[in-house]
């Protein structure tokens, strides 16, 4: 096969359009260029030459199969890298494909290779991959993965949004790494890198001399309690995003130690508003710690609810789409059930989902604004679409209150938990806490199902 030199942009351009008028033949390769990158193609994959030239980093699949198997060689050259967002969201444009075959000579998996394509479900990786990047593999339909034994290096958040993972495996030879069941640490387990999103557990006890928590390493919705020891001394960003269901942390030491622990604020809140039990109190809970319950006091007809405590409504949405989304009396229906709550007794809402969604609302000004539209915060998606989101009821308008919810990319099911004023007046029809709240379900039509419960103030 003809090999190419990097040629300047211009030229490429021209060889492009004199081919184009050539007729060229539709299996031959062929170049296309920008400003700042050359990159080849060659079959279904895209290519760029690395620095040594002797190298090339896959950069892109535009087949139509259900399975790519990169080969080993493109352009006569070796396959060593998979590109930024290779196959992921960015460059990738087959709806179909469900599996990919990294070969043997692939050393490097970058930034978000595999990141946002939900299809896939299978991916080999070879043994001798060395780095896998951050998010690699992020909001894929993975159901389990073993890292090769010669990888060193892993990067934060690999397994974002996987929610089809229940398992990781690390090969038996592997000096960096370690998993213990089913859960990826580094080798001498100081560090907890991954607790699977799929993990159905209620419970989960952090091993003793762990000192870190990784960004995103807990994501779980099935945990409600969390045993963390001593050790620990930080929690990254997204430590625990998406672990809306937890509600108890015991932990090994004491207030002040708890208060030492550095927890970076940034989507920490699952962790930092759960009932704290430390050796000597309890944080977020104004009863002390004791081993047996207080003799109740509660008189007929009280509802024995502390003023310290603020009660909550959860809810799961189904099938929230990127066309209509769901907004309205739709929402409101799904949101509030029958408990006879409304938008201005709400304080704040948690949204929560695996997949990319954003939230719209009337603002008090009367203009329709989206949640993250100012802060940009992620670039990549334009600071607007997330996995997480925590509405402030104070920014809507009073007179009109509206919020809408989309997905970025066909469906999403997504998690709400409102959090009801402390001040607010009960309905007389919403005395339900114990019993919960059945919703209708219409069919072919979005459905939830919501749970009032008391639950603990939240900061």
């Amino acid at each position: 096969m003809k090999n190419f030199k990097k040629i300047s942009a211009t030229a490429l351009a021209m060889l492009a359009v004199s081919a184009s008028l050539a007729g060229a033949a539709d299996n031959a390769l062929s170049v296309t260029a920008s400003a700042d990158d050359v990159k080849y193609n060659e079959g279904d994959f895209n290519y760029s030459v690395n620095e040594d030239g002797e190298t090339v980093t896959v950069r892109g699949y535009v087949g139509k199969d259900t399975e790519a198997v990169i080969p080993s060689t493109l352009g006569g050259k070796k396959v060593t890298e998979i590109g930024y967002s290779a196959f992921g969201g960015h460059y990738t444009y087959s709806s179909s494909l469900e599996s990919v075959v990294i070969p043997e000579g692939v050393t490097v998996i970058n930034e978000m290779a595999f990141d946002r394509s939900p299809g896939i479900k299978n991916i080999t990786l070879p043994n001798s991959l060395a780095t896998i990047g951050k998010k690699a593999f992020a909001e894929t339909s993975l159901t389990d993965v073993t890292i090769p034994d010669n990888v060193t290096t892993i990067g934060d958040d690999i397994f974002c949004a996987c929610s089809s993972i229940a398992s990781i495996t690390v090969g038996e030879n592997n000096k960096n790494f370690r998993s213990i069941d089913g859960i990826l640490f580094n080798s001498d387990m100081t560090e907890l890198i991954c607790y699977p999103y799929a993990k159905e557990n209620e419970s989960y006890e952090i091993p003793d001399g762990v000192t870190t928590i990784r960004t995103g390493a807990v994501s779980c919705m099935s945990l409600k309690s969390i045993t963390m020891p001593k050790s620990v001394t930080t929690v990254c960003s997204e430590g625990f995003a998406g672990s809306i269901s937890l509600e108890t942390v015991n932990y090994g030491g004491s207030k002040s130690d708890w208060e030492a622990i550095r927890i970076d604020d940034y989507y920490n809140d699952c962790l930092t508003d759960a009932k704290i039990i430390c050796t000597d109190g309890v944080f977020n809970e104004s009863e002390p710690a004791t081993s047996a319950p207080a003799e109740s006091t509660v008189v007929p007809g009280d509802t024995g609810a502390d003023e310290d405590k603020q009660e909550t409504i959860s809810a799961t949405l189904k099938s929230v789409d990127s066309e209509n989304g769901l907004s309205g009396e739709q929402l409101e229906k799904q949101l509030f059930g029958d408990s006879g709550w409304t938008w201005q007794q709400v304080e704040k809402i948690e949204f929560a989902s695996d997949k990319l969604f954003s939230v719209q609302y009337t603002a008090a000004d009367g203009t329709n604004k989206t949640l993250g539209e100012q802060t940009a915060a992620r670039a990549e998606d334009d600071g607007i679409w997330n996995t997480e989101w925590t509405f402030d009821t104070s920014l809507m308008s009073k007179d009109k209150p509206f919020v809408k919810l989309i997905a970025k990319d066909g469906t999403a099911d997504i998690t709400a938990k409102l959090y009801i004023k402390k001040d607010a007046e009960k309905p007389s029809n919403s005395d339900q806490k114990s019993t919960g709240i059945a919703l209708a379900t219409a069919p072919a039509v979005l459905a939830a199902s919501a749970v009032v419960a008391v639950s603990k103030k939240r900061k």
